[in-house]
């Protein structure tokens, strides 16, 4: 049994897996390979990536273990982002002057067709919940106190 992450995108990547939120050793690849699933295994894991973009958590997924095999079952896609320190055109931002963020993410990276709404300029993170098999893209915007929008980031690609 094996679970796998895709990244896409220019900048150098790393991962660490983790088991019920808790660091599993050796595991630093896009797959995390667990042959002969006992009882022991089962639980749920997600993975840390890790960029010079910053940081981005997996959905998680939990194995159950019964005797004839291992079921995984996708829950959901945890995002986290860096506090923008600068607007589009170079100049400073301030926290109190963000109001929140609005992700945009879809199964095709040309029509990101659904939205959350994120309030509060410190919550730099968000899981998207009950999502089903496939690639999905994400992108992020920063939305000021006067209520403008800035631009999307880039996207990211993660698949289920």
């Amino acid at each position: 049994m094996s679970l796998n992450i895709e990244v896409s995108g220019g900048a150098e990547v790393s991962f660490q897996w983790l088991k019920d939120g808790v660091v599993v050793e050796g595991a630093e690849s896009n797959t995390l390979v667990i042959a002969n699933a006992t009882l022991e295994d089962a639980g749920d894991y997600s993975v840390v990536i890790t960029s010079t973009e910053g940081v981005a958590f997996s959905e998680i997924a939990t194995l159950l273990v019964n005797e004839d095999q291992p079921v995984v079952t996708v829950k959901s896609i945890a995002l986290s982002w860096d506090l923008p320190q600068e607007r589009e055109d170079g100049s400073a931002l301030e926290s109190y002057e963000i109001d929140g963020y609005v992700i945009a993410y879809g199964t095709d990276a040309n029509n990101l067709n659904q939205q959350i709404t994120i309030e509060g300029a410190l919550v730099l993170e968000a899981v998207v919940e009950d999502l089903a098999e496939g690639t999905y893209y994400f992108a992020i915007a920063t939305v000021d106190s006067d209520g403008t929008q800035g631009a999307y980031s880039a996207t990211i690609q993660q698949s289920i």
